[in-house]
């Protein structure tokens, strides 16, 4: 574990083949964190084929093999092998009716940054429970990020119209007003941009959001007054902020 935190990666990965060949008739659970400390680590081929070894010779319980279908899911995405990663979460979701493993690997791959993956596991979740609102935003707001603005707010909007939008109704307003402004639509950016601002006025991506809106419909004096509201914000936030 401090191998792979201090990011040693090749001394981490030795020390996990040695944990292996030792030969334990049980999968400690923190063999499992250790594999997605792997994959964190970027050691995504070793992370793979550590994880496939174990499913094919470990007597694993359900638990176990989800464990590590969620790391091969990572590893494989990790390696630019969607097919493969694909088949790893069909044959897991075969395991159970609990949507639960899905969930859990999109919140892994959504704090780690992994776009594509988080848009296909939103998709994954979608096809099981058609109109889920958090899976709709999570997806609009990957697809955000890997430039598809068009489908974002698609999505965005239906997570909206649901109405079921607790917990994450101003992510899901700052996701709107990025897709719509990096679409070409100020004006309804600016919209959802000032819902954003209005529901948490400390946030400073909604000032952010206002004053590039505004300055995309000319005006200016507005947008400097947003603009200060966003230097307040941001010197007041934990984050960094972007200029």
């Amino acid at each position: 574990r401090i191998l792979l935190t201090q990011g040693r990666l090749e001394e981490g990965e030795a020390l996990l083949r040695q944990c292996l060949d030792a030969g334990s008739p049980a999968l400690p659970d923190d063999l499992v964190y250790l594999l997605e400390l792997l994959v964190d680590a970027g050691g995504h081929s070793a992370a793979a084929d550590l994880a496939e070894r174990l499913l094919e010779t470990a007597p694993a319980s359900s638990s176990d093999e989800l464990g590590l279908s969620r790391v091969r899911v990572r590893a494989l995405y990790g390696l630019n092998r969607p097919q493969q990663a694909r088949a790893v979460i069909a044959t897991a979701l075969d395991l159970t009716e609990d949507t639960s493993f899905v969930a859990t690997l999109l919140e892994e791959s959504l704090g780690q940054g992994e776009w594509s993956l988080v848009d296909e596991l939103a998709a994954v979740l979608l096809e099981r429970e058609p109109g889920e609102a958090r899976a709709l935003w999570l997806r609009g707001a990957a697809l955000n990020q890997l430039g598809r603005h068009t489908e974002a707010v698609k999505s965005l909007e239906a997570s909206l119209a649901s109405g079921a939008v607790d917990g994450f109704e101003g992510e899901l307003y700052l996701a709107l007003a990025e897709g719509l402004l990096l679409g070409g639509d100020p004006e309804a950016a600016l919209h959802h941009a000032s819902r954003a601002t209005a529901l948490e006025p400390r946030q400073p991506r909604g000032y952010e959001l206002q004053t590039r809106a505004l300055l995309g419909l000319g005006r200016g004096v507005e947008a400097s007054a947003a603009a200060a509201s966003w230097a307040d914000a941001a010197a007041r936030s934990p984050d960094p902020v972007q200029d």
